[in-house]
């Protein structure tokens, strides 16, 4: 099954924070939504520190969340997969729950690589914040923790 975190370059916009499209592909099935936008650098940070956090840790449970909205994912670590529920405090979606089975590598490299995807287009821009700075740390900590991104399968 294709895991993927999609962004887009063309959304980004900054004000205090930077906003643009953020949402997760599970096969043909997006989360929260098709063109979700948010607060994608802080979420990315969000997202990839808990994550790298989790997989160091080789056990347990998290939890993905959004800033816009009251979506998320519960993320369990099982060995090498990651078991992926519809979040609990997410209402408005609860009519249309999921339970998937992915490889927790292969979620953390699509968490990686929409960060980095991200980092670029704001280097680009010559954008720097301190959600950028965060995410910049985030990025990096993979390595601190033996988690190599380019090590890691799709």
């Amino acid at each position: 099954m294709f895991i993927g975190v999609t962004v887009d370059e063309a959304s980004l916009r900054l004000s205090r924070n930077v906003t643009g499209t953020v949402f997760f592909e599970f096969g043909a099935f997006q989360f929260p939504g098709r063109d979700w936008n948010d607060f994608v650098v802080v979420t990315l940070g969000w997202w990839l520190d808990t994550t790298t956090k989790l997989m160091a840790a080789g056990e347990g449970e998290t939890e993905l969340y959004f800033m816009g909205g009251p979506y998320s994912l519960r993320v369990a670590l099982e060995g090498s997969i990651f078991k992926v529920s519809r979040g609990r405090d997410d209402v408005e979606t609860e009519d249309s729950p999921f339970n998937l089975e992915v490889d927790a590598h292969g979620f953390l490299r699509a968490i990686h690589d929409a960060s980095t995807t991200i980092l670029s287009a704001c280097a680009s821009r010559d954008w720097m914040t301190a959600d950028i700075e965060t995410l910049q740390r985030s990025v990096s900590r993979l390595r601190i923790c033996g988690l190599d991104a380019s090590k890691l399968t799709n």
